[in-house]
């Protein structure tokens, strides 16, 4: 993880300069009709320089969280989005108290945790859900690995980042075990590339 974060520092500029170019707004608009509450609180993990998921939660008044292990992204998001609370850190160290959050989302973030963390994460997801808390997240699959399970590296932006994923069966069953129910999924092609994007909502 160390070495993906200075990875990921090294992006930061790159990222600055192709803000634009994965256009995600009928995603979270979906996602927001999905919520179906006007105001709340949302914990973004893996957020980045804080320019898709959390921008479009702040123009309507949410209280954002945000995580991210590299420094230079949470120095932009600090400049480029002022009103999210930052924190840097492993997705996986950190630590909230239960039922903190209306929403909890990792967009193209969870997927560079090893599968055997998986079930971890989602439990840990679940557990700083309010009740009829909604999770978004991006996993990633056979149509991005070539697998059907994966731990291993991948070429991204020039460099090997590591990824991780379960089956689609097994990550359904996991779900099911750590108390979520799967309220939508579906492969999405944004920006010539395809991931799953799965909608929870706690039991």
């Amino acid at each position: 993880m160390n070495n993906l974060s200075k990875i990921y520092d090294e992006f930061a500029d790159q990222y600055k300069a192709n803000r634009d170019v994965f256009d995600l707004s009928d995603v979270f608009e979906s996602f927001y009709t999905e919520l179906n509450q006007s105001t709340g609180s949302v914990l973004d993990l893996g957020c980045g320089a804080g320019d898709s998921f959390s921008k479009f939660f702040v123009q309507r008044n949410w209280e954002i969280t945000g995580v991210d292990f590299s420094e230079r992204m949470l120095h932009l998001a600090n400049q480029f989005l002022p009103e999210m609370k930052t924190i840097q850190g492993n997705m996986l160290e950190v630590n909230f108290p239960d039922q903190s959050f209306d929403t909890v989302v990792a967009i193209y973030s969870f997927f560079h945790l090893p599968s055997k963390d998986h079930r971890q994460m989602f439990s840990k997801i679940r557990q700083w859900l309010k009740p009829e808390g909604k999770a978004l997240i991006t996993y990633a699959g056979t149509e991005y690995t070539g697998s059907e399970t994966f731990d291993g590296t991948r070429q991204f932006m020039g460099k090997d980042l590591y990824y991780g994923h379960l089956s689609k069966s097994e990550t359904t069953e996991l779900l099911k075990d750590v108390g979520f129910e799967l309220l939508n999924s579906r492969d999405r092609t944004i920006g010539g590339e395809t991931f799953w994007w799965l909608t929870l909502g706690t039991k």
